[in-house]
């Protein structure tokens, strides 16, 4: 993918944006080059067979490369960008599943083995797609009492801790070059590297299911003073490493609500805030948990207007003396 193909991928910036135009485009052509050959000829082949707008050619292009998803879910709501880009890379917070029902059913039946006879799978396929894994519906019936329930397995893309670690080797030097490329065509320099190693780091934790595993345990217990609040069950019968199983919650982003009754939108409001601010920074525990990801993608509302806080593989932890000097500065 050469320059004049990159150029290509990013919509019109305007406002406070319109001078990153080049610079990014820099930037990107940087990245692409930097991956294995066969990398870049897959996604170009992606970006040609996108033809409905530049934008989305770009959100085609970002979903192939789980670094520029993550980040493009990082920048999705910054109200700076033009609108219509926001609306694409919000596109990213909950992606269509792109596995069709029997590609679906092959991963699972490799990563279930024995177990595959005992589940059955949603007639949608995939339920969503994220940056690192594909989330799937399927039916299966208690072992203890045989009751049916339905649940969401979180399978880990194929390939994609390689995939992530071409990403991450570009990403190295990726924030740098960002500063070098600001300078040349003088904007503002920021301080990208962190910024890029953050949200690298963030992804690591991403792949690490275990981890997602024993932090939705843990939020459960965290979340249970919130009455309106839920967050997905485990069956841990059927987890591994490469995949999680959970109950499964619908609903729509609590972005989405402008049609609903202000009763409503108050108390979505006020579950936000309490679980997700004001739990972890009044906790007495030594490190209290807070979720990492919280963008709205992973904030739905239900029909029974329950707030579901979902994808807990990424979460921070603030520590007694944090949480003391946060109350301090706020007095």
């Amino acid at each position: 993918m050469n320059t004049n193909d990159v150029s290509r991928l990013i919509p019109p910036l305007s406002g406070d944006y319109a001078g990153y135009q080049s610079a990014l485009a820099d930037v990107l052509n940087f990245f692409f080059r930097s991956l294995p050959g066969k990398r870049r000829e897959a996604i170009q082949r992606v970006a040609q067979a996108e033809a409905k707008s530049p934008i989305a050619r770009l959100v085609a292009v970002l979903r192939e490369c789980p670094t520029l998803h993550k980040l493009a879910q990082t920048v999705a709501r910054d109200r700076r960008l033009p609108f219509k880009l926001r609306a694409g890379l919000q596109m990213l917070e909950s992606c269509v599943g792109r596995l069709s029902t029997a590609e679906a059913d092959a991963i699972v039946q490799r990563e279930l083995g024995s177990e595959f006879q005992s589940v059955s799978l949603g007639d949608e396929g995939t339920v969503r797609e994220g940056s690192v894994a594909v989330v799937l519906g399927f039916r299966r019936r208690n072992p203890r009492d045989g009751v049916p329930a339905e649940g969401v397995l979180k399978v880990l893309k194929p390939c994609i801790e390689s995939r992530l670690e071409e990403d991450l080797s570009s990403w190295a030097a990726l924030g740098a070059y960002f500063n070098e490329r600001c300078r040349a065509h003088g904007l503002p320099v920021v301080d990208y590297e962190d910024t890029i190693a953050t949200v690298g780091e963030s992804l690591r934790h991403e792949v690490d299911l275990r981890g997602e595993q024993r932090n939705l345990a843990d939020a459960v217990s965290l979340t249970e003073h919130v009455p309106g609040v839920r967050i997905p069950h485990l069956f841990p019968e059927l987890c591994t490493s490469r995949r999680t199983a959970m109950e499964r919650i619908d609903g729509r982003k609590a972005t989405e609500l402008a049609d609903a009754p202000e009763r409503l939108r108050r108390l979505i409001v006020h579950d936000l805030v309490e679980a997700l601010i004001a739990q972890p920074v009044f906790s007495t525990a030594a490190k209290a948990m807070f979720h990492g990801d919280p963008h709205a993608g992973n904030l739905l509302v239900t029909s029974d207007a329950h707030l579901a806080i979902i994808d807990w593989s990424m979460v921070g932890f603030l520590r007694g003396c944090v949480r003391r000097g946060i109350l301090a500065d706020n007095s």
